[in-house]
């Protein structure tokens, strides 16, 4: 062969190298696209809760909704990304918009779980508010150091109802108690542990700073505590996290010990977080979440309101932007009109 036959074969070889190695090098880009729903309904198991009402039969499914995304540990390539851009049930996004960086695999699947039970904690209290239980703030035990004044003594999940007998609602308040006291003064904790009451002490101890500053070694996060105290078991899988699942988690625990039967035969689908005032903020996937929810059979998907801009108005489904938990439960008892994103 020529001289320029061999420049020609070489040109082409760089040439597919080079397609091969632009389609196989991974790029910073995820897919979201509809993913499974689940019936909330027919999954929750609830204990008893003592009422004089008569039973109300519940009916109709609530659809919690899910985005199928790119496993964190998993790479896109360019082919891949582009099939999926132009594909048009999904949503390609730059990685760092869903992970964050440097976040390693195991980092964030235990991120997403704890949303996701943060979630079913805020939902609940929603949700048993909602139907009329009446709910009192407490400060809850979060942390507890190995080498504090607290461990062995206190636990996380533990409600610290008084301090040496003085009632408490707050974090601030249980710290104002100690921090006026002097380094080595015993106080008594009277908590909530798995709703059974008890007392414990805590000796405080100087931090290594400043020997002056007390410290009992723990830290505090928001608490509720009810009666009567229903637990729920919503059987969703646990490979689904986050805590976009909240407001169906709330209408869920609503609709189980609620007075009224909310869904009276429908389906309805929701997504959304919420807070323990039944407050809705947004989700992402809201467009993938509205994709599976109509392949599911939904008549309906409420979705907060803060969302409208993500919807692409689809007459099968009825789209219905909410607020907070209150404005979700009249819609579907009809005692308000359904809004709309206009």
């Amino acid at each position: 062969m020529t001289r320029q036959t061999w420049t020609v074969i070489a040109a082409a070889l760089m040439l597919i190298a080079s397609a091969l190695a632009v389609t196989l090098v991974p790029v910073g880009f995820v897919v979201w696209s509809p993913g499974s729903t689940h019936d909330l309904l027919a999954s929750t198991k609830v204990a008893a809760v003592d009422s004089d009402a008569a039973p109300v039969e519940r009916t109709g499914k609530l659809l919690l909704t899910t985005v199928a995304v790119t496993a964190p540990e998993s790479q896109l390539t360019w082919p891949e990304t582009v099939v999926a851009y132009f594909s048009p049930d999904r949503e390609v996004l730059p990685r760092e918009v869903v992970y964050q960086p440097g976040a390693t695999a195991e980092d964030i699947v235990e991120g997403e779980a704890d949303s996701m039970a943060s979630s079913k904690t805020a939902a609940t209290v929603a949700g048993v508010r909602a139907a009329g239980i009446d709910v009192t703030q407490l400060p809850e035990v979060a942390t507890v150091s190995d080498s504090g004044p607290a461990a062995g003594v206190l636990q996380r999940g533990d409600l610290i109802v008084k301090v040496n007998q003085q009632s408490v609602n707050f974090s601030s308040q249980v710290r104002a108690i100690y921090q006026q006291g002097k380094v080595g003064t015993t106080y008594t904790f009277s908590i909530l542990r798995d709703s059974a009451p008890l007392e414990k002490q805590v000796t405080t101890r100087s931090t290594n700073e400043d020997p002056d500053i007390p410290i009992v070694g723990f830290t505090m996060t928001v608490g509720y505590t009810y009666q009567p105290h229903p637990e729920f078991d919503f059987g969703v899988d646990p490979a689904i996290g986050g805590s976009s699942a909240g407001l169906a988690f709330a209408l869920t625990v609503a609709d189980l010990i609620g007075p009224q039967d909310l869904l009276d035969g429908r389906v309805v689908a929701a997504t959304g977080v919420i807070d323990a005032e039944g407050k809705v903020g947004s989700v992402g996937g809201v467009r993938e979440k509205l994709i599976a929810a109509k392949r599911d059979g939904a008549a309906a998907l409420l979705f907060p309101r803060d969302n409208c801009a993500d919807i692409v108005p689809d007459p099968a489904v009825q789209e219905i932007p909410v607020e907070t938990l209150d404005q979700a439960i009249q819609v579907l008892t009809g005692a308000a009109a359904a809004p709309s994103c206009q």
